[in-house]
């Protein structure tokens, strides 16, 4: 097993978000994180905002990616395949949704080793089968 090489990285996250009959919701993060770098994956870690950590994990062997959000009040674990539905559950105090992901989009320009790169995500989340929005996220990472 190969160990694992971790460098502390700069990052930059876009999340646009659009519901039916609303205006698109447009965010941007700038902060620092931590990437776990291993021969067919990465790991990208950083706080959202003091409570909440996020975690990133793209698998390029299986082409995946998984987005894990904790706070003290929730938490899922999202995945993403190309054309795939992927069903997660959001844990919170009132009981556990269960969701699911329709991934129109990944992009991950990344070579394994690297400490930069760059991850397009667009899908659609849903309720059962009702559509809750479409969001795309792009993130970029860098030392």
């Amino acid at each position: 097993m190969t160990p694992k090489k971790v460098q502390k990285v700069n990052l930059t996250l876009t999340t646009t978000i659009t519901t039916p009959d609303a205006v698109p919701e447009i965010y941007h993060l700038r902060t620092k994180g931590q990437v776990f770098l291993s021969p067919e994956k990465f790991y990208l870690r950083y706080q959202e905002d003091p409570q909440i950590a996020v975690t990133w994990k793209w698998q390029s062997d299986k082409q995946k990616l998984t987005i894990h959000r904790k706070a003290p009040t929730a938490q899922a674990q999202m995945i993403f395949r190309i054309a795939q539905d992927q069903v997660f559950a959001y844990h919170t105090p009132y009981g556990t949704l269960d969701l699911t992901t329709r991934t129109r989009q990944l992009q991950v320009n990344w070579q394994p080793g690297n400490a930069a790169g760059d991850l397009r995500v667009a899908y659609q989340l849903l309720d059962s089968q009702n559509s809750l929005g479409e969001y795309k996220l792009s993130l970029h990472f860098d030392l």
